[in-house]
Protein backbone atom coordinates (compact mmCIF):
# COMPACT_ATOMS: atom_id res chain seq x y z
CA UNK A 1 0.00 0.00 0.00
CA UNK A 2 3.05 2.25 1.06
CA UNK A 3 4.60 1.62 -2.72
CA UNK A 4 1.16 2.23 -4.55
CA UNK A 5 0.63 5.87 -2.64
CA UNK A 6 4.48 6.50 -3.27
CA UNK A 7 4.27 5.90 -6.85
CA UNK A 8 1.22 7.76 -7.63
CA UNK A 9 2.67 11.20 -5.30
CA UNK A 10 6.12 10.36 -7.75
CA UNK A 11 3.45 10.29 -11.18
CA UNK A 12 1.34 13.80 -10.07
CA UNK A 13 4.79 15.38 -9.00
CA UNK A 14 6.25 14.70 -12.20
CA UNK A 15 3.36 15.66 -14.11
CA UNK A 16 2.92 18.60 -11.67
CA UNK A 17 6.65 19.66 -13.39
CA UNK A 18 5.77 18.66 -16.75
CA UNK A 19 2.85 21.22 -17.06
CA UNK A 20 5.11 23.97 -15.30
CA UNK A 21 7.95 23.82 -18.31
CA UNK A 22 4.84 23.55 -20.78
CA UNK A 23 3.35 26.95 -19.63
CA UNK A 24 6.68 28.71 -19.54
CA UNK A 25 7.47 28.03 -22.94
CA UNK A 26 8.15 31.06 -24.73
CA UNK A 27 9.47 31.93 -28.40
CA UNK A 28 12.17 34.32 -29.56
CA UNK A 29 13.42 36.06 -32.62
CA UNK A 30 16.41 37.02 -33.96
CA UNK A 31 17.59 39.23 -36.59
CA UNK A 32 21.21 40.02 -37.77
CA UNK A 33 21.69 42.61 -40.17
CA UNK A 34 25.31 43.79 -41.76
CA UNK A 35 25.73 47.23 -43.62
CA UNK A 36 28.90 48.38 -45.66
CA UNK A 37 30.51 51.64 -45.63
CA UNK A 38 32.27 51.85 -48.54
CA UNK A 39 34.05 55.42 -47.71
CA UNK A 40 31.10 57.35 -49.21
CA UNK A 41 28.71 60.62 -47.07
CA UNK A 42 25.50 58.93 -46.29
CA UNK A 43 22.72 59.03 -43.74
CA UNK A 44 20.75 55.47 -43.37
CA UNK A 45 17.74 54.76 -41.82
CA UNK A 46 17.10 51.58 -40.69
CA UNK A 47 13.19 50.25 -39.85
CA UNK A 48 12.26 47.86 -37.13
CA UNK A 49 8.90 47.04 -36.64
CA UNK A 50 7.48 45.64 -33.35
CA UNK A 51 4.35 44.04 -33.07
CA UNK A 52 1.94 44.45 -30.12
CA UNK A 53 2.74 41.72 -27.36
CA UNK A 54 5.98 41.09 -27.20
CA UNK A 55 7.25 40.90 -23.75
CA UNK A 56 10.90 42.02 -24.48
CA UNK A 57 13.05 43.49 -27.36
CA UNK A 58 16.91 44.25 -27.52
CA UNK A 59 18.55 46.31 -29.95
CA UNK A 60 22.29 45.60 -30.69
CA UNK A 61 24.53 48.46 -32.41
CA UNK A 62 27.98 47.94 -33.39
CA UNK A 63 30.04 49.61 -35.64
CA UNK A 64 33.38 49.20 -36.53
CA UNK A 65 35.06 51.65 -39.49
CA UNK A 66 38.63 52.52 -40.19
CA UNK A 67 37.80 55.91 -41.91
CA UNK A 68 35.74 58.61 -41.45
CA UNK A 69 33.25 59.46 -39.22
CA UNK A 70 29.61 57.32 -37.80
CA UNK A 71 26.51 59.26 -35.88
CA UNK A 72 24.14 56.23 -34.68
CA UNK A 73 21.05 57.45 -32.90
CA UNK A 74 18.39 54.72 -31.39
CA UNK A 75 14.82 56.18 -32.08
CA UNK A 76 11.19 54.17 -30.83
CA UNK A 77 7.99 54.80 -32.57
CA UNK A 78 7.00 58.05 -30.87
CA UNK A 79 10.53 59.54 -32.05
CA UNK A 80 12.37 60.05 -29.10
CA UNK A 81 15.70 59.77 -29.36
CA UNK A 82 16.78 56.46 -26.88
CA UNK A 83 20.32 55.74 -27.31
CA UNK A 84 22.93 57.10 -29.45
CA UNK A 85 27.32 57.33 -30.43
CA UNK A 86 29.37 58.45 -32.28
CA UNK A 87 32.57 57.06 -33.47
CA UNK A 88 35.60 58.83 -35.39
CA UNK A 89 39.47 57.69 -36.83
CA UNK A 90 41.90 59.85 -35.60
CA UNK A 91 44.94 58.41 -37.35
CA UNK A 92 45.57 60.13 -40.92
CA UNK A 93 45.49 56.89 -42.93
CA UNK A 94 46.79 57.42 -47.01
CA UNK A 95 46.77 53.32 -47.53
CA UNK A 96 48.13 53.17 -50.97
CA UNK A 97 45.15 52.02 -53.23
CA UNK A 98 47.53 49.73 -55.30
CA UNK A 99 48.25 47.85 -52.18
CA UNK A 100 46.65 44.76 -51.51
CA UNK A 101 42.55 45.27 -50.00
CA UNK A 102 44.01 43.32 -47.35
CA UNK A 103 46.68 45.32 -46.26
CA UNK A 104 45.69 46.42 -42.57
CA UNK A 105 44.78 49.91 -41.64
CA UNK A 106 46.51 52.18 -39.36
CA UNK A 107 43.96 52.31 -36.97
CA UNK A 108 40.14 50.57 -36.40
CA UNK A 109 37.40 52.23 -34.00
CA UNK A 110 34.60 50.80 -32.53
CA UNK A 111 31.55 50.94 -31.02
CA UNK A 112 28.43 49.90 -29.71
CA UNK A 113 25.23 50.71 -27.65
CA UNK A 114 23.03 47.86 -26.39
CA UNK A 115 19.80 48.65 -25.43
CA UNK A 116 16.58 46.49 -23.45
CA UNK A 117 13.28 47.43 -23.12
CA UNK A 118 10.15 45.50 -21.36
CA UNK A 119 7.20 45.24 -23.03
CA UNK A 120 8.18 47.44 -25.97
CA UNK A 121 6.19 50.14 -27.64
CA UNK A 122 4.60 48.87 -30.81
CA UNK A 123 5.48 50.13 -34.06
CA UNK A 124 8.44 51.12 -36.05
CA UNK A 125 11.65 51.96 -33.89
CA UNK A 126 14.56 53.38 -35.96
CA UNK A 127 17.93 53.03 -36.04
CA UNK A 128 19.84 56.23 -38.22
CA UNK A 129 23.24 56.03 -39.17
CA UNK A 130 24.75 59.14 -40.39
CA UNK A 131 28.63 58.95 -42.29
CA UNK A 132 31.23 61.01 -43.22
CA UNK A 133 33.98 59.36 -45.46
CA UNK A 134 33.61 56.52 -43.60
CA UNK A 135 35.14 53.11 -44.57
CA UNK A 136 34.04 49.73 -42.52
CA UNK A 137 30.25 47.90 -41.34
CA UNK A 138 27.24 48.52 -38.81
CA UNK A 139 25.40 45.60 -37.09
CA UNK A 140 22.56 45.88 -35.61
CA UNK A 141 21.23 42.92 -33.81
CA UNK A 142 17.87 42.54 -32.19
CA UNK A 143 16.11 40.07 -30.42
CA UNK A 144 12.67 39.75 -29.01
CA UNK A 145 10.34 37.58 -27.20
CA UNK A 146 6.94 36.38 -26.69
Amino acid sequence: MKTKILSILQVSILMFLSTLSITAQHSSFNLNREIQLTGESNTFEISIPIAPGLKQLGITVSSSIWQGDISIELYDPRKKKIGNYSVGTQVDDKTDPEKSRFSKPKETVEGRIVKVFENPIPGDWKVTIKTEKSKGHVNISTTSNE
